[in-house]
């Protein structure tokens, strides 16, 4: 039971990084694209949609820094930022 209470736990950690890498990479793919939103008809807001898939990488990454630790959770960054390059 022990040995695969552990494969479970490092199959969730691998789809969280997974979740986060894809989330990093599409955010720096699609941010140069736009949308507009006018409010009340008075004021127009610009924004950039690689701003929608961010807060996902910040959930993702505090999930895994309260589950598995602070040096799980820098590899995992680490692992996305030269996935994003």
């Amino acid at each position: 039971m022990k040995r695969d209470n552990k494969q479970l736990t490092l199959s969730n950690y691998m789809v969280l990084a997974a979740l986060f890498s894809t989330a990093l990479v599409v955010s720096n793919l699609i941010f140069q694209k736009f949308f507009y939103w006018n409010f009340l008809g008075r004021y127009r807001f610009e924004i950039s949609v690689g701003i929608l898939p961010y807060p996902i990488t910040f959930l993702i990454t505090d999930i895994i820094s309260e589950i598995y630790g602070k040096r799980k959770s820098n590899q995992v960054v680490v692992v996305g930022i030269f996935a994003s390059e």
